[in-house]
């Protein structure tokens, strides 16, 4: 996980698959968040595009996952995802779960 500004990023590129998601995290909870699906990068198609409502499902697995790990209610300001990126709902879930958690230990070391 790395942090670039407001946005956590986190990947998973084990070979033909591939995964990208970017969210700004929150410290309190929040009933939904935004999904900017982002233009297909290269060539590839991993079926039909990823769109915002069913990453959104994925990505709030992942965010509840952590916070029962931790023990808080971290939330999503906003997320992003690659249109053209492989539909895999366990790779996002768990790409979230790892960015709350690096937002919490950044939150810690401040």
């Amino acid at each position: 996980m790395t942090k670039d500004g407001d946005f956590f990023r986190g990947s998973h590129i084990p070979g033909p698959t591939h995964n990208l998601l970017r969210m700004r995290v929150q410290s309190a909870p929040n009933a939904s968040f935004n999904v900017r699906v982002l233009p297909a990068v290269g060539g590839c198609s991993h079926g039909a595009p990823i769109e915002a409502e069913e990453s959104r499902d994925w990505i709030s697995v992942g965010v509840e996952r952590a916070n029962a790990e931790l023990g808080t209610g971290y939330g999503i300001v906003e997320a992003e995802v690659v249109a053209n990126d492989s539909r895999r709902p366990e790779v996002y879930a768990e790409l979230a779960r790892r960015i709350v958690l690096a937002a919490h230990q950044d939150d810690g070391s401040n």
